[in-house]
């Protein structure tokens, strides 16, 4: 055997067993499971101004607890878990704004919506020898229970099609002050084009098939989730609860919701019918 045939012999069990270690190797799997981990995010095709038709800007909000959304609490990888570690990692930035023109550091991210509680630490035998103590708790990533998505809904007068890109996610949480609820706050802003490379290669439960494993690209790209729509692009750029004739009812608020989006499916069938 030549030299060379002999080299490729001896590397190639290693190249073929080494497998990366972002491929998923559960133990109670029979075999290994490495589709997600080597996928890429599917380009979105280039769309140049000329064609852009109709464009309508949507903030809606995701509910985990809804059933259809129940997948992003899944124990093995909940969403909010896997921002925080690549948030930690570096992988993804968190920003201020919806505008995504500033960044927080990781470690301040982290910290947003910690709490901070005073307790008497007792620093001898003696039960009056103490001193008050700071102590400050991280938001938990479990509380973290909704999510608004901000997104662009465009129809391609080249294409003669209408559809949807995400350009921002905010983890909603609820912003407390001495106990005191203030209302659901974003957290902090990430951009959807930087969480693709992450969420492509982040497994999804599938509940119809354990072996059609879906990643979190896959959900948000073919619109698997639940939502309710929030707000649309108008002159005084308000949300539909804020406006003045809805304000004293979340019920007409939530079906004026139901009919902007409903509106926004039918915008492609009505220009198609005439």
């Amino acid at each position: 055997m030549k030299i060379p045939q002999l080299l490729f012999t001896i590397i190639t069990p290693f190249l073929v067993y080494s497998q990366p270690s972002t491929i998923q190797n559960d133990q109670r799997n029979i075999y290994i499971k490495q589709s997600i981990a080597e996928r890429n995010p599917v380009a979105w095709p280039y769309l140049p101004e000329r064609d852009v038709f109709i464009c309508k800007y949507v903030e809606r909000m995701i509910d985990t607890r809804e059933k259809m959304n129940l997948c992003m609490r899944w124990p093995q990888q909940p969403l909010m878990e896997v921002i925080y570690n690549a948030l930690k990692e570096g992988k993804i930035h968190a920003y201020k704004t919806a505008l995504l023109d500033s960044t927080y550091d990781s470690d301040d991210a982290r910290m947003i919506g910690s709490i901070t509680t005073t307790i008497n630490e007792q620093l001898t035998e003696d039960e009056y020898n103490t001193r008050e103590t700071r102590v400050t708790s991280a938001l938990n990533a479990s509380e973290i229970k909704k999510f608004k998505v901000m997104e662009n809904w465009i129809f391609d007068r080249n294409t003669g099609e209408q559809y949807t890109r995400i350009y921002a996610i905010a983890p909603i949480y609820n912003l407390s002050i001495s106990g005191v609820l203030l209302g659901e706050q974003p957290l902090f802003f990430l951009s959807y084009k930087e969480c693709r490379k992450l969420f492509v290669n982040t497994p999804l439960f599938n509940r119809q098939n354990d072996a059609a494993q879906l990643s979190y690209d896959d959900f948000f790209e073919q619109r698997l989730f639940s939502s309710c729509l929030l707000k649309t692009s108008n002159v005084f750029d308000l949300a539909i609860r804020d406006m003045e004739a809805y304000k004293l009812d979340g019920v007409e608020a939530l079906m004026e919701g139901n009919v902007q989006n409903e509106n926004l499916f039918n915008t492609e069938h009505d220009l198609w019918e005439y």
